[in-house]
């Protein structure tokens, strides 16, 4: 499965990339990301680099997602 983050730090070959429910350090070997940058992440790599307003998109739609399979996860009160 991969993933979309934004770049948030920057480490010799590897970046901190933010998911808005995490973060986790990658590689940057393959894209060259820079502070920022969106990124596909995929295992311990980024994969691909995205434009700016796709990266947004992807990324909005992608915490959607996660609120909603944590919201199923929690038991109704009552």
């Amino acid at each position: 499965m991969a993933i979309v983050g934004r770049v948030c730090a920057i480490d010799c070959e590897s970046i901190v990339v933010d998911f808005r429910h995490a973060t986790r350090k990658v590689s940057n070997r393959l894209v060259s990301a820079k502070l920022g940058d969106f990124v596909v992440v995929r295992g311990n790599l980024a994969i691909e680099k995205l434009e700016k307003k796709e990266g947004k998109t992807l990324l909005q739609y992608q915490t959607a997602l996660v609120k909603k399979l944590h919201a199923k996860k929690k038991p109704k009160a009552g």
